[in-house]
């Protein structure tokens, strides 16, 4: 029996939910921190919130914390919104 077969025998749940449910309370505590810092705004009907979101989604990329990816992927989803192209100076999608 492999560790990840033994892990769903002993707890009931599959290791796939055990690791989004701590990734999720990772994503919480991350959101926390950011919050208390007077972050926030995802969620409002400002015109070209997508399109910001989308673009900060890939500079967290870049950075490398997937804990950050993660949040504005779920910040664009909550919204049912996809990652818009990025948009070169001129206006147009890249």
């Amino acid at each position: 029996m492999t560790d990840s077969n033994q892990a769903e025998t002993l707890s009931g749940a599959h290791p796939d939910e055990v690791a989004v449910d701590a990734f999720a309370e990772a994503m919480k505590a991350k959101l926390a921190i950011a919050r208390s810092k007077g972050r926030g705004g995802w969620n409002d009907d400002e015109p070209g919130m997508q399109q910001r979101l989308s673009d900060m989604l890939r500079e967290q990329v870049a950075k490398g914390d997937p804990l950050d990816v993660a949040n504005f992927a779920m910040f664009l989803h909550q919204r049912g919104e996809g990652v818009l192209p990025p948009v070169a100076d001129d206006g147009d999608c890249r």
